[in-house]
């Protein structure tokens, strides 16, 4: 496996309380895969994808396990996760300004991430650079690589995003919600191109969503999440044809439909993290819980191969 994280604690002390973004998650990754990590807001999902990174702010306390390349990365000293930063490991964000330097210049930014990592001259670099922007399909690359971010659109600033993530050749790229700060048209044209570039690369992919119809683009398999928990792991054609747990079945009637129709929307809201419901979190919006759900939490278990439910009403 490229990578294993085994009950992944992430917490926050706040004037509230303790908030449990992340509460006992635990999945693997195998190489050239894409998994999918679906939910609502406040689910837990972008604190998943920076505890990976290790790019939480200090305030968070991790627990559990998150082995990389068979390095465990919970322990592993800031200098060594700077290293495997930008290199082995990739993350592009939601809104490409806040992760692009708006005084340096696009060619700058791309040179300074190939010689961070790499021995070799600024040519070598700015040429990488101008090869991988072709690669995304981004136009005049030459005038790019001398553009500064506000010079280009916000889906243009995303294809950067994307070259500058790939051009080391990592073994893992996060993908937090890359499309979802984007127009509807443009957010098309950037899925069609991950999904043309997974084929190109050697890379596994988690790919973060709040969309279904993007998950269904872009995953082999998904993993659905509920404050703070998973609750549904499976691959992409069993979630869609035969869902299992209540949350994800919710969320698929909750998808409009092309031919029309009236959308359900799942009644209630995403608990608070400081204090969540007993039992299944998900219980106060099930219209299949009962007492027992409402007092006993559920395992993520196997019900089938490759399938993972935590739901006491789904049996196998």
């Amino acid at each position: 496996m490229l990578l294993t994280v085994d009950g992944l604690r992430v917490s926050y002390h706040t004037d509230e309380g303790i908030v449990r973004a992340v509460d006992g998650v635990t999945f693997s990754l195998d190489r050239r895969e894409t998994l999918a990590v679906v939910g609502e807001s406040g689910s837990g999902k972008s604190t998943l994808a920076l505890s990976v990174m290790g790019l939480l702010p200090k305030t968070a306390r991790v627990e559990g396990s998150i082995r990389f390349l068979d390095r465990e990365l919970t322990t592993m000293r800031e200098e060594e996760l700077r290293r495997l930063r930008g290199d082995r490991m990739t993350i592009v964000f939601q809104e490409p300004m806040t992760a692009l330097n708006p005084v340096f210049t696009i060619g700058r930014f791309m040179r300074d991430i190939y010689l961070t990592h790499r021995e070799g001259s600024e040519e070598e670099a700015l040429s990488l650079a101008r090869e991988w922007l072709s690669k995304v399909k981004v136009p005049g690359p030459d005038k790019v690589l001398n553009s500064y971010p506000h010079e280009l659109s916000g889906g243009m600033r995303q294809r950067v995003l994307i070259a500058s993530s790939l051009m080391l050749e990592p073994d893992l790229v996060i993908m937090d919600e890359p499309t979802s700060a984007l127009d509807v048209s443009v957010q098309a044209q950037i899925l069609r191109l991950i999904a043309e570039l997974k084929s190109q690369v050697e890379a596994s992919f988690i790919f973060i969503t709040h969309n279904l119809g993007v998950a269904a683009a872009v995953g082999d398999r998904v993993a659905v999440m509920y404050a703070g928990r998973m609750v549904e792991v499976a691959s992409k054609e069993e979630i869609f044809s035969d869902p299992m747990h209540p949350y994800t079945k919710g969320l698929l009637r909750a998808v409009p439909k092309v031919s029309g129709g009236e959308v359900e929307p799942i009644p209630g809201s995403v608990p608070s993290l400081v204090n969540p419901p007993s039992g299944c979190r998900f219980h106060p919006r099930c219209p299949l819980a009962d007492e027992r759900c409402s007092e006993e939490e559920p395992e993520l278990r196997k019900v089938r191969p490759g399938h993972w439910v935590a739901c006491h009403k789904v049996s196998g």
